[in-house]
């Protein structure tokens, strides 16, 4: 476990999955305990894919592989590539058994910074291939709701059409439900967990607010270059996953070809892909 402190704010980070499990102020932590009695993980890092394929497969350049929901890094053990009070870079590639489903040589980085009452993650993606390479990346934080998510409301900056995507067996279907219309607000409620994950595809805000309404309690994360959001919970847990993510589980219509996933991110040969997200206490 590495542990982090700039004498405002701490942090812990397993070297397993890159997994951030613990975020600290005044004594108070932000993050969910992991309880496995109820979901056991704290803040998954999704990489090469996010949410689920269809059958759990893809198609590439006519070959089909398959592929676990999320990805495979959250169950590999990173590498501490470098590491001080305040930050610590952690490392992982390709092997042999990552090239079986992921036909890519790459190098996967992720960089936890601790800034003022701030944590800056920073997922980094080089490109190690003469040919193009296909992935998406997401964040999983799970923020601690101790008293329930009916407490707290998302706060955005701008007015937003709240209309999420429907799933069918975690797959997305052509259709949508408005949960709000030209508002800020986004008061959280269990019911809308009793189905599954809460998806938005075209939000003007790139940052919000989670806000105890009660006690002002309040987390901020920014998220600037990520297109989608999702929020899942599970119904009565003390919990709310707050997921800026770039790509998205597969449409039910799917052809199952990587090359066309709806998000999916192309990145040239021999480069770098960086994507920073935000959590300010």
């Amino acid at each position: 476990m590495i542990y982090l402190s700039n004498g405002i704010i701490s942090a812990e980070i397993s070297e397993l999955g890159a997994e951030l499990k613990s975020l600290k102020k005044d004594g108070f932590e932000y993050i969910w305990c992991g309880d496995a009695r109820v979901w056991g993980d704290t803040a998954p890092v999704l990489f090469p894919t996010v949410c689920a394929l269809k059958d759990g497969k893809y198609i590439l350049d006519g070959k089909t592989y398959e592929m676990t929901k999320h990805g495979f890094v959250r169950g590999k053990e990173f590498a501490v590539e470098s590491v001080s009070d305040t930050s610590v870079t952690l490392f992982c590639r390709d092997n042999e058994a990552t090239l079986k489903v992921y036909p890519f040589s790459f190098e996967f980085r992720v960089i936890f910074t601790l800034i003022d009452n701030s944590l800056k993650v920073e997922y980094k993606v080089n490109n190690k291939n003469d040919r193009e390479m296909y992935f998406s990346v997401g964040a999983h934080e799970a923020y601690a709701t101790p008293e329930g998510i009916e407490d707290y409301d998302i706060i955005f900056p701008n007015k937003e059409d709240l209309e999420t995507v429907l799933l069918a067996g975690g797959l997305l279907q052509n259709s949508t439900r408005t949960i709000g219309k030209n508002t800020e607000y986004l008061p959280l409620y269990d019911k809308y967990f009793m189905l599954d994950t809460l998806i938005f595809r075209n939000l003007r805000s790139r940052e919000l607010v989670l806000k105890n309404r009660k006690t002002d309690r309040a987390v901020r994360v920014e998220f600037p270059n990520c297109d989608y959001l999702a929020f899942w919970h599970k119904p009565s847990a003390g919990y709310i996953c707050i997921e800026p993510w770039s790509g998205l589980p597969d449409r039910v219509d799917t052809d199952q070809d990587i090359k066309t996933k709806e998000g999916i991110i192309t990145l040239a040969p021999r480069s770098e892909y960086s994507n920073i997200h935000t959590i300010t206490i």
